[in-house]
């Protein structure tokens, strides 16, 4: 299945700067502007209810209720976007992270065991592990993105053209798509079946679900001219890298397990 994506990645590339023309000129702002914000959600409030859910007593757990408070406020500042911090986008933005913490509050928890202590455990480390990976990566590339080359006159470069190692500014950080990766974060709803027994316990919904958020959000990067569409697969090829590997691993060692027992 690998070697089929990575040769798919390939053909792919092949259309960055084609595709990337045409959805750009044709750009549905209401799909761009959906994209941008929603994007980045997932990879902050998936940890920050996996934390919830394994430290569920705030009196004792003073240090997580703050990282999850700092993960929320991260949700608010990415859904409103501030430009100007007036008033009005300070208190929007505050708005936005109550109302993501308030779901912190609200949202069901699973009754803890050792595994699903562990499944949590593992969507923290796949989700951060997976938008890391890619930060870094983009700091190593410095790929121009397609605005850059619009606006800028920078040179087209290829995804496997790496400039080295600097802190570029932003319309140099094409390579992996951030938004992709972060929206990839969805996929840690597969393991809600596990979690949660009384939930329908059918793979290909919660597969479905996370394959088509992650699938809009890309595109929506594609048509606002941040990304090529080798960036976007790349950067959900670093996301599945992490959980495929990470979620066989957690299999083999709980098959062993039980049976040991």
């Amino acid at each position: 299945m690998g070697i089929a994506y990575f040769c798919l990645f390939l053909m792919a590339a092949k259309y960055d700067m084609p595709l990337s023309k045409h959805l750009t000129a044709r750009q549905i702002s209401a799909v761009v502007l959906t994209g941008a914000r929603i994007g980045p959600l997932p990879v902050f409030f998936t940890p920050a209810w996996c934390l919830r859910a394994l430290f569920p007593k705030p009196q004792k757990q003073i240090l997580f209720r703050l990282i999850e408070a700092a993960l929320c406020i991260t949700c608010g500042w990415n859904l409103i976007e501030p430009k100007t911090f007036i008033l009005s986008e300070i208190l929007s933005v505050a708005g936005a992270s109550l109302l993501f913490y308030g779901l912190l509050e609200i949202l069901p928890l699973p009754e803890l065991t050792e595994r699903r202590r562990k499944l949590l455990w593992l969507g923290i480390v796949i989700t951060t592990g997976a938008f890391l990976s890619v930060q870094l990566m983009k700091c190593i590339w410095g790929r121009p993105r397609f605005i850059a080359i619009l606006q800028e006159g920078a040179s087209f470069r290829e995804w496997f053209h790496i400039a080295g190692f600097s802190f570029r500014k932003d319309f140099y950080r094409s390579f992996p798509s951030g938004h992709t990766v972060s929206a990839a974060a969805m996929f840690f709803i597969t393991f809600l079946p596990d979690l949660f027994p009384d939930l329908p316990q059918k793979p290909w919904i919660y597969w479905t679900i996370s394959f088509l958020f992650t699938v809009f959000v890309a595109f929506s990067r594609i048509m606002a001219g941040m990304h090529f569409i080798s960036d976007v697969m790349a950067a959900f090829g670093v996301y599945m890298i992490w959980y495929l590997v990470l979620t066989v691993q957690f299999q083999i060692t709980e098959e062993r397990n039980e049976g040991k027992e």
